[in-house]
């Protein structure tokens, strides 16, 4: 009685790992997806309005010059925002991989405690005058 209130209690622990749901009817299979997660507003500034640049037909010296300067500017305030997002970029790549490591950790630890539990399961039903049910857990990751 014991193994099967356990293999019932694995059955329930492997059903509330999984984070996305495959349905199959006749021909057709269906997976639904986690709930989407809301992604924070970036901090950075927004980026500036391009210069205008002049027509260099008719431009007069003094124009491009004027041109020229309002691009300088532009272009270290838009270097400055794109170092800004990359910052970003690189927070959240080391988010992906602090949860991959979580994930692949809990991953492990459930094969783990899994194959212990298959094998004294294995191991108490094969002692004389015993029955037991298949008590073998779902498969794991």
């Amino acid at each position: 009685m014991k193994v099967l209130i356990g293999a019932a209690a694995a059955v329930l622990m492997f059903g509330a790992v999984a984070t996305a749901q495959t349905t199959t009817t006749g021909t057709t299979t269906t997976t639904t997806a986690a709930a989407p997660v809301a992604v924070t507003p970036s901090h950075c500034p927004a980026a500036p309005a391009d210069p205008t640049i002049p027509d260099p037909a008719t431009a007069t010296s003094a124009a491009m010059a004027t041109a020229n300067e309002a691009y300088v500017a532009w272009a270290h305030a838009m270097q400055e925002n794109a170092r800004c997002h990359h910052a970003e970029y690189d927070e959240a790549v080391a988010i992906v991989q602090a949860r991959r490591d979580e994930h692949n950790a809990v991953a492990d630890r459930l094969n783990q405690v899994t194959q212990a539990w298959s094998a004294a399961s294995t191991t108490y039903c094969a002692r004389p005058h015993t029955r037991c049910q298949n008590t073998t857990p779902p498969a794991t990751h």
